[in-house]
């Protein structure tokens, strides 16, 4: 296995150096040198706010609200990768299967480009950044929250692995990726029209709107983010057992994904 990835990480790198014999590669070296610029700037600055968000929610015993730190890193990790491949051109993950590959060295390259990812990079990032704000209001919570904040970033990264399974071979058409385009710009131009809406209808709109967040906030409680939050919660406030329940339907969710990944993955392979 080591070889193959050696052969592979090899590969890259080649393609990459002779990208730089055209004007394109050049521009497209530039491009990237001020994206990763931004993301570096933009990715600490978001660290360093959600470890002070999270420090402030422990220190005035308001763990549940965790939750609100952990669905953007949730939205981004899983988001990104899909818009980011929907905008670019790329090589189709699956063209890997032309080597020969056993079935258990795919399935490890694959999660390797995974972790790779720059949303994968940044997401840990901030999990990591939640965690140091957390054990500074609260010491003895490091070990708990280190703990439960890993098993969401393996859940991030095998949901994300396994959207982008299903979505790839779809997003890699240049007809999908411009019909992708215009829907993304209609819901931008869409955003402007919520305020005058909601001042149009007035007092019923804002009933109605408030009646929906309540029905999310419900939602939100069942899915990984906020059961992270509230395992870390309970633990904060010595309900163990209820701490240690939320975490094993954390891992449950976690193994959901990875049976529905390994399943595409060796569809594919297959």
């Amino acid at each position: 296995m080591t070889g193959q990835f050696a052969a592979i990480a090899k590969m890259r790198a080649q393609l990459f150096v002779n990208s730089l014999f055209t004007v394109r590669g050049n521009v497209e070296l530039i491009s990237r040198i001020f994206v990763i610029l931004f993301f570096a700037i933009g990715g600490l600055g978001a660290a360093a706010g959600l470890g002070a968000g999270a420090w402030y929610l422990m220190s005035h015993h308001q763990e549940f609200w965790l939750a609100a730190l952990l669905w953007p890193v949730f939205l981004f990790w899983q988001l990104f990768p899909i818009l980011a491949t929907a905008f670019t051109e790329n090589l189709d993950s699956s063209n890997l299967l032309r080597f020969p590959l056993s079935f258990r060295d795919y399935f490890a390259i694959r999660m390797a480009y995974g972790l790779l990812d720059p949303a994968s990079v940044l997401g840990s990032l901030w999990l990591l950044s939640i965690v140091a704000g957390i054990a500074i209001a609260s010491p003895a919570l490091l070990v708990w929250s280190a703990l439960v904040m890993g098993v969401f970033a393996v859940s991030n990264l095998l949901l994300g692995r396994m959207l982008f399974a299903w979505l790839e071979r779809w997003l890699a058409q240049r007809r999908t990726r411009e019909i992708f385009s215009v829907i993304f710009f209609l819901l931008l131009i869409s955003f402007q029209f919520a305020g005058p809406l909601l001042n149009r209808y007035g007092e019923r709109s804002r009933r109605e709107v408030a009646g929906v967040t309540l029905q999310l906030t419900v939602v939100q409680r069942v899915l990984p983010p906020g059961i992270a939050a509230w395992s870390i919660a309970e633990m904060s406030a010595s309900r163990i057992p209820t701490a240690i329940a939320a975490l094993m339907i954390l891992l449950l969710y976690g193994a959901l994904f990875f049976v529905l990944l390994r399943s595409r993955l060796r569809k594919q392979y297959q």
